[in-house]
């Protein structure tokens, strides 16, 4: 079964889909609101798939929450 194959007809043309050293990365028409694409990663495993994002999603919520540790270019973007 040809993974990326079936995403991308499935979906029809809204997402890309790569084969990466065992990922596939589906790179969705998803941003963040600074604008970064929103790309999904499958690892099929024997029994199972695990899918993420490679921690994209937290990184981006640590970066808008409150800290005493922002620097001024954080500190104007949240402004």
């Amino acid at each position: 079964m040809d993974i990326c194959k079936d995403i991308v007809s499935k979906l029809q043309g809204s997402f890309e889909c790569t084969d990466l050293d065992g990922r596939i990365r589906v790179r969705t028409p998803f941003v963040y609101p600074d604008g970064d694409v929103l790309d999904v990663f499958i690892k099929p495993n024997d029994d199972a798939v695990t899918l993420s994002d490679l921690g994209e999603t937290v990184r981006w919520l640590r970066s808008v929450t409150f800290s005493a540790k922002r620097s001024p270019k954080q500190q104007r973007l949240l402004q």
